[in-house]
């Protein structure tokens, strides 16, 4: 990278008193940015350009399958309204099955456009100084997300593209992650429960060149796992005081008629539904959330406006201040506003920063379907993407240098 960064020696050598302000981080931004495109559109750009026509053609075609699905839904619709007694049965049953076929061919062909693009993703970042793959075990930071404290439930992950590298000594990874609870997955195949996805989105890794020894945890106010897990929870907790109150009345019947075998019987069921039933809830509901949580300190910091939608813990207030400088809080809420999300959080731990961006959309799209590759469109989001990251390796390099 250090190929295409040598525009931004003056950014480099900014002071660590004066990058607090927000003036020169967008300054930083704005040479990053405009470095990274001069090495895209010199570099990429010509080659990548041929696949316009392909995209014209793929985008024509799903045009046409949309306006055949809509076409049909309004023929059905109008078809009920009018043979309003008649059975509609056939036409619906021939709608969806067309339906779920045209679907799976406009899948079929975005899927088809992204592989094409995506033969291009290596050389693309190459261009910036970053590597590109899909084994997350490959970059050597598989093992971090698990010791986060972001998902105590979680026991696998899923990666589809993955950017790595580094940038001024900083290593990084940037890999679209599903984070799974894979449904007690030491247990044998007729006790596992089914996989629970807990986290869909962007997992950046960077290495915070600096000794963490606690953990410090930045996560959105209006994300409660526990209240997420009540709906299920409440059931568990129902069946745990069936059988509780199947125990006690077989008790009250025990003393009343003293007909201890059919009462023990009784007696038994209710106490393994209460036993089961019971331990589920509190290991599910509680005991995860209870120890994840043992320790932990809430951090009252002075941004209002991040005060607002975020919360910050950790096990140690005075490191985990010492970690959360307005510097890092500007470049952190910079990223929420880049990615249009307040789904965030963050964790520092065993010598890492780890961050994790809730999306539902696919992010990283250098070209859209529907999108000439002649527009800048895509290309201006993913850069700005990528830098938003970059300056957070940036204020981590900035820290070691400064010793803090």
């Amino acid at each position: 990278m250090r190929k295409y960064f040598h525009l931004l020696n003056d950014a480099q050598n900014i002071s660590f008193d004066i990058i607090n302000s927000m003036d020169d981080i967008k300054y930083i931004k704005q040479n990053l940015k405009q470095a990274l495109l001069k090495s895209y559109y010199t570099n990429v750009y010509a080659q990548i350009l041929p696949l316009e026509k392909l995209r014209s053609v793929l985008s024509l075609i799903t045009i046409i399958l949309y306006i055949i699905l809509f076409s049909m839904l309004c023929y059905v619709i109008a078809s009920i309204k009018v043979l309003w007694n008649q059975d509609h049965s056939t036409e619906l049953f021939i709608y969806i099955v067309t339906a779920i076929c045209i679907s799976l061919i406009i899948k079929s062909i975005k899927e088809l456009y992204k592989s094409k693009i995506k033969k291009f993703y290596p050389q693309i970042v190459k261009a910036i100084g970053l590597k590109y793959g899909t084994d997350m075990f490959a970059t050597g930071k598989a093992h971090v997300i698990f010791q986060t404290k972001l998902f105590p439930d979680a026991n696998q992950s899923q990666e589809d593209d993955i950017f790595f590298g580094e940038y001024k000594n900083v290593g990084f990874t940037i890999a679209e992650t599903k984070i799974i609870d894979n449904g007690n997955a030491h247990l044998s195949n007729s006790e596992q429960s089914s996989p629970k996805l807990l986290f869909k989105g962007i997992i950046i890794t960077l290495e915070a060149n600096k000794k963490i020894k606690s953990t410090t945890l930045i996560k959105p106010k209006n994300t409660f796992s526990f209240i997420e897990k009540l709906p299920i929870g409440l059931v568990i907790l129902s069946m745990a005081l069936l059988g509780f109150f199947t125990m006690q009345d077989s008790i009250v019947y025990m003393v009343q008629t003293h007909n201890f075998i059919e009462d023990l019987s009784r007696f038994f069921f209710g106490f393994v539904f209460f036993g089961s039933f019971g331990y589920w809830f509190y290991d599910w509901m509680l005991g995860k959330e209870l120890a994840h949580n043992k320790d932990l300190q809430k951090i009252k910091l002075e941004d209002v406006n991040f005060s607002k939608y975020y919360q910050a813990y950790s096990y140690d207030q005075v490191e985990g201040r010492y970690l959360l400088t307005s510097a890092f809080i500007d470049r952190f809420m910079l990223l929420s506003k880049v990615f249009h999300t307040k789904n965030l959080r963050c964790s520092f731990v065993n010598n890492n920063l780890v961050i994790a961006i809730a999306l539902k959309k696919d992010q990283f799209e250098i070209c859209g379907l529907h999108t000439s590759l002649k527009n800048p469109k895509h290309i201006n989001k993913f850069v700005n993407q990528i830098v938003a990251i970059l300056l957070i390796a940036d204020y981590l390099k900035l820290y070691e240098k400064t010793g803090l």
